[in-house]
């Protein structure tokens, strides 16, 4: 099965632009890092394929947020400063802003 790519990792600020006058800024609160990727196609996509150049995009680039991620490690469990505790309500704020 695929695996989910294209993050772009430690972002601390986002505009996405559809021409040279108007776009919308996206940054979290204090301007901490996030993580996002733009993709054309959804992740569930990937759950039904078995080669990812299989995938057909769905015409539309789909953005993804991504605040908080497990980290991948090659040993039996990740390290503890890049676990996500389960059972833990996380918060977060993120702003949106138009740039005209």
């Amino acid at each position: 099965r695929p695996s989910e790519n294209g993050a772009h990792a430690d972002t601390k600020y986002l505009l996405l632009q559809l021409d040279d006058i108007k776009g919308l800024a996206i940054k979290k609160n204090k301007m901490d890092p996030f993580s996002f990727s733009c993709l054309p196609y959804m992740p569930e996509d990937l759950d039904d394929c078995s080669h990812q150049e299989l995938i057909e995009s769905d015409g539309r680039t789909h953005l993804y947020l991504d605040f908080y991620m497990k980290g991948i490690e090659r040993g039996p469990d990740v390290l503890d400063r890049h676990k996500v505790a389960k059972n833990v309500r996380y918060e977060e704020t993120i702003e949106f802003a138009p740039k005209l």
